[in-house]
């Protein structure tokens, strides 16, 4: 199966499946009503990440059956996102615990990393538990970021993207650029109808699947060439910072950090300047900053040392001059 292929065939079924799913969720009244941290005003169809879903799975299968494509250590994830997408439908619907929500993430995280584990010694146990917590919390981080129109759908695309050009023009294995190309079709097709003013949110069905497959396939790339898991930070930054600045304050405030909130970045730009422009800010700052940056991460045009207080610099620049946004 061709890249290009695999690509347009992803995004099509996701739009087409999108599509479908909009008139289901409509007619069968699902739905998410606003309430007071909501960023829309309108009540409106959810759970699309059960469409994503199924396009995902459907291409992933087509190119294993048919392309003969090796999706190398995947398999373990493939699993896992199916069942955080199931989970997460489950609970755009009807809540579920914040305990039960969390100890599901770390076994289904566990399951994901299974395939890439080789416990021979008790150093190789401790680094199996700090992947277990790590993915898990790339998996709430996602979630945590998908508050508003697009912008977890167009961090997805573009990293996803920009990985599987990279991981092509470093000769990574044909399996790795496949599923990143897969995904990134998949929530382009979805993007379309969640691009603000969204008419389709993914909901928890579509943010916590994607942000297992972001790390696990970040994993993947870093174990086949350690520049290319330094230009997954690079893109990845956005969302780690935001998320990790936004506990930390709440932290520091002695505020639960399970409770829901609005206090992100992201969600603070979005009450002063709206959603179009946070969504296009973000996608502003990938092109003329960090992908330039993933791309000198990947071939080594920069000193490792310096990618991380360039990426960074404009970054904590924004948040220290934002911070105070109501």
């Amino acid at each position: 199966m061709s890249y290009l292929a695999a690509l347009t065939m992803a995004l099509l079924l996701s739009a087409m499946l999108t599509a479908l799913y909009l008139r289901v969720a409509r007619y069968r009244a699902w739905v998410d009503t606003p309430n007071h941290r909501s960023a829309h005003d309108e009540v409106t169809a959810s759970s699309g990440g059960l469409a994503i879903g199924l396009a995902f799975a459907g291409c992933i299968s087509l190119a294993a059956g048919y392309g003969g494509v090796a999706f190398g250590p995947l398999g373990g994830a493939f699993c896992a996102a199916a069942l955080l997408c199931l989970l997460g439908a489950i609970d755009d619907r009807r809540p579920l615990p914040v305990s039960f929500r969390l100890f599901a993430c770390v076994i289904l995280s566990a399951l994901a990393l299974y395939p890439f584990l080789r416990i021979e010694s008790t150093l190789d146990v401790v680094f199996a538990l700090v992947g277990v917590v790590t993915l898990s919390w790339l998996v709430n981080l996602n979630n945590f970021m998908d508050g508003i129109d697009g912008i977890a759908a167009t961090q997805c695309v573009v990293t996803a993207l920009t990985m599987a050009v990279l991981a092509y023009f470093r000769s990574a294995e044909a399996g790795l650029v496949l599923v990143l190309l897969i995904l990134a079709g998949t929530y382009l097709g979805f993007l379309g109808y969640n691009w603000p003013p969204a008419r389709l949110f993914m909901g928890d069905a579509g943010s916590l699947p994607a942000g297992l497959m972001l790390g696990i396939t970040g994993l993947w790339a870093s174990r086949l060439d350690a520049a290319l898991g330094l230009a997954w930070l690079v893109l990845m930054s956005p969302f780690i910072l935001d998320t990790g600045f936004t506990l930390a304050r709440r932290a520091a405030a002695g505020k639960r950090l399970t409770e829901g909130h609005s206090e992100h970045i992201y969600q603070r730009c979005n009450r002063r300047w709206g959603t179009l422009r946070v969504d296009l800010g973000l996608l502003a700052l990938h092109l003329v900053w960090l992908i330039p940056l993933a791309f000198a991460a990947a071939f080594e045009l920069l000193p490792s040392w310096t990618l991380a207080p360039v990426t960074l610099f404009p970054q904590l620049f924004l948040i220290a001059k934002w911070r105070r946004l109501q």
